[in-house]
């Protein structure tokens, strides 16, 4: 095998994907992520919506930011809040949690994503575990179900809490990052922006980040 074959299947087998809507149009696509930890510190998101041709490519560091792990809590109740932007760090976590629905995300890559797209892996878990669709639960994973041995009933359940919850948005949004990169923007924002801003400038009426010294 030459170097470039070899080179391509290393590329091939750092590739993942999420799911996400596109920002334009809302048609739902795939967002391509590409991990170069074999030669750079640097993490490749492509996306590109098949329906309207809207196109965006973001290179993530893999670093930490001095001011230490960041926790950041959200409290969202409105559709134009499922378009913020979030910039998700490696080995983040992501929890979710409302009236009706309590689910944890992890991630695998850095990632750019929007709050929509949370609710759109998680359902997407119930879906697989449902045998519904073979469908990727994103840029990491996670548990909406703890028991694989699910009946019917519970499927169609939590599918149809699913769908009220992103008709009708009304959730707390949890992430904890130890390396302190993650960032949730305000809606309009972009969030790669935002990386070194302040805490003033990121915080608004409904997301809340707090930052934490290893020592802390």
């Amino acid at each position: 095998m030459s170097d470039g074959e070899g080179y391509e299947e290393v590329l091939k087998n750092n590739i993942s994907e999420s799911s996400m809507k596109c920002a334009s149009c809302g048609w739902s696509g795939k967002m391509k992520i590409v991990d170069l930890s074999d030669v750079t510190e640097n993490v490749i998101c492509a996306f590109v919506c098949k329906k309207c041709g809207d196109k965006s490519v973001n290179f993530l560091e893999k670093t930490c930011d001095p001011r230490g792990s960041v926790r950041i809590e959200c409290f969202f109740d409105d559709k134009e809040d499922l378009s913020r932007e979030v910039n998700l760090s490696q080995l983040a976590s992501v929890e979710i949690i409302s009236d009706d629905l309590s689910f944890k995300l992890s991630s695998t890559y850095p990632s750019i994503q929007n709050v929509e797209s949370f609710l759109i892996q998680g359902k997407d878990q119930i879906k697989n575990l449902c045998g519904k669709e073979d469908i990727t639960s994103g840029a990491g994973g996670g548990n909406v179900l703890a028991d694989g041995d699910i009946s019917k009933e519970t499927c169609e359940k939590k599918l149809d809490d699913f769908q009220k919850l992103m008709a009708n948005p009304k959730f707390k949004l949890i992430i904890e990052d130890d390396f302190g990169l993650s960032r949730v923007a305000p809606a309009g924002k972009n969030v790669l922006e935002l990386r070194d801003a302040d805490v003033k400038e990121l915080n608004d009426e409904k997301v809340k980040h707090i930052f934490r010294k290893k020592s802390e």
